[in-house]
């Protein structure tokens, strides 16, 4: 049988492999299982769910609204018939009524026009039938802008001097 020189393979071919490779091989069968593995439950997780689930899951959220609302109702009609009506506990004929009243006028406007009025004259006809007088000086209403915020307020009351 001839010598092997220093350039031949340690093993013949087709026979057994070093131990070193044929860890390597092993390994990267492994690791070839667990990806395919993991893309197999990828896949799985990606698939789309059937349609049928939305359905039984839109008709469970119906059912309780449907009887969340049903509750409610139930229970606005009980407390409507215990309701009173709310009375003011500020004059009708008061200044700060007529003040009260002023306010939200201009807060009206204000949503209409994107700013509240110059005066409160502005606010006559379609807002206020008149400007309000104060019912105890007989003045009208204060009222300032600065033109994004207002102020409307009862007139001041000389005092004797």
């Amino acid at each position: 049988m001839p010598e092997a020189d220093a350039n031949s393979p340690a093993a013949p071919p087709g026979g057994p492999l070093p131990d070193d490779l044929r860890d390597a091989i092993h390994g990267l069968t492994r690791h070839a299982r667990e990806e395919d593995r993991r893309a197999e439950e990828a896949r799985k997780r990606g698939a789309k769910r059937p349609f049928s689930r939305f359905v039984k899951i839109g008709l469970a959220l119906i059912v309780a609204q449907s009887a969340l609302l049903t509750v409610l109702y139930v229970n606005q009609e009980k407390t409507a018939v215990s309701r009173q009506e709310i009375k003011s506990i500020v004059p009708p004929n008061s200044c700060s009524a007529l003040v009260n009243t002023a306010y939200w006028k201009v807060v009206a406007y204000l949503r209409e026009e994107g700013h509240p009025p110059p005066r409160l004259d502005d606010l006559v006809p379609k807002y206020l039938e008149r400007v309000p007088l104060d019912p105890v000086t007989g003045k009208a209403l204060s009222y300032s802008t600065d033109g994004s915020r207002f102020q409307v307020s009862c007139p001041e009351i000389d005092a004797p001097r």
